[in-house]
């Protein structure tokens, strides 16, 4: 499976990942979610979301946009 990687503060990159190289972006300082398909570095992003940083990690390198 292959994603086209997006950024919360960039122009949409042409990239595309592997699901391993998402897997690799699991922890609070490098997290990267998958939501509907498109990759997000949501890293600087974690303190902001209303529940806790704790359940974008949780989610982190897999595809989080079903939940």
């Amino acid at each position: 499976m292959c994603i086209t990687s997006y950024s919360l503060i960039r122009s949409i990159m042409s990239k595309t990942f592997s699901a391993s190289e998402i897997a690799k972006h699991t922890e609070e300082d490098d997290c990267w979610l998958v939501i509907h398909g498109k990759v997000y570095d949501v890293t600087k992003y974690l303190d902001e979301h209303p529940g806790g940083p704790e359940i974008m990690v949780s989610n982190a390198g897999s595809e989080a946009g079903e939940e």
